[in-house]
């Protein structure tokens, strides 16, 4: 019942979204600024402002994938695992054009050129002081939610927020879908966005957090550790391990008795083994670098906790 409450939220959000696009051929300013907090994957090119433009062709993305989502939610089969890669990334080298091969001034001309809206071309933050950490982020709806709450969980805890990331839904958000785009290279071949490559070469930075999604390689990520380390070789990169998925089963259980703490380690230890793969490779490239975001581990204890509180209803809900 818990399951398919949470799905009518997302439902009814998203009708809200699409019914407001329908009702208004020009919204107010305002109403922009609502639909891009609820939805920041329909900020297509990723400059912090939404357009109508924008708006209009994220509720018809919306509209044609709902059959398909539909269709995957009853099938059980949940976001796409298997989808094709540009053989670019076998390649040594990235094409002669990619924005990365650039000099800092000519990187932000091409942001200044492409940015929409009051948007600056470079963001930056002054020195950080004491606790505080200047930070730089890609990732996906999973993480796009941290990104809202940590500032203001830095406030609380007397910390200045000092971040800035570039986000989508799904695969959009990935470490590789946001280098090709930023670049302009491979399904993004010469239009590039290098929202983050502008602010990363021209201002002072601390660390940068990624969020995986599937079949991440090494590569993925040592593109933009490698940029990040030549304009600050002493940043340091944060990725979360994943979470626990349903595929992991094979097949899904006819009950959700079937879940026990014991089922949710077994999840979770072969999650951290398959983030490990990635992981390994670029702890062992970049020696003190690499850091990890528990969020299997973090998933795993929520899972439990939430297994518990059924089981035991008011008993175990204070944790």
């Amino acid at each position: 019942m818990k399951t398919l409450t949470r799905l009518l939220i997302v439902l009814i959000a998203s009708s809200v979204f699409i019914l407001d696009c329908q009702a208004q051929s020009s919204p107010t300013k305002k109403q922009l600024e609502i639909w891009l907090n609820r939805f920041p994957a329909a900020d297509s090119n990723g400059d912090g402002e939404l357009t109508s433009k924008e708006a209009n062709a994220f509720r018809t993305k919306m509209l044609a994938g709902r059959g398909n989502q539909a269709q995957q939610r009853s099938s059980g089969k949940g976001a796409p695992r298997e989808f094709k890669v540009d053989p670019g990334w076998d390649l040594p080298r990235f094409p002669d054009h990619t924005v990365s091969h650039l000099s800092s001034e000519e990187i932000k001309a091409i942001y200044a050129k492409v940015k929409s809206g009051n948007q600056p071309v470079v963001v930056s933050y002054p020195e950080p002081q004491g606790r505080n950490l200047r930070i730089v982020g890609t990732g996906h709806s999973f993480m796009a939610p941290g990104y809202r709450t940590m500032p203001q969980i830095c406030k609380a805890a007397g910390i200045e927020p000092m971040l800035y990331t570039h986000t989508g839904g799904g695969m959009t958000g990935s470490a590789r879908y946001k280098w090709e785009q930023e670049n302009g290279i491979f399904q993004f071949d010469g239009a590039p966005v290098p929202k983050l490559l502008a602010s990363i070469a021209n201002a002072n930075w601390d660390a940068m957090m990624f969020g995986p999604y599937f079949n991440d390689k090494p590569e993925y990520y040592a593109c933009w550790i490698d940029f990040c380390l030549q304009h600050h070789p002493d940043m340091k990169f944060y990725l979360s391990d994943a979470w626990p998925q349903l595929y992991q089963l094979g097949e899904n259980p006819k009950s959700e008795a079937f879940f026990t703490e014991e089922v949710f380690d077994r999840l979770g230890t072969e999650r951290r083994a398959m983030s490990n793969v990635t992981l390994d490779v670029l702890r062992k490239a970049y020696p003190g670098k690499i850091f990890v975001l528990p969020t299997s581990d973090a998933m795993v204890l929520a899972a439990k906790v939430f297994c518990e509180v059924n089981c035991q209803g008011s008993k175990a809900s204070t944790k």
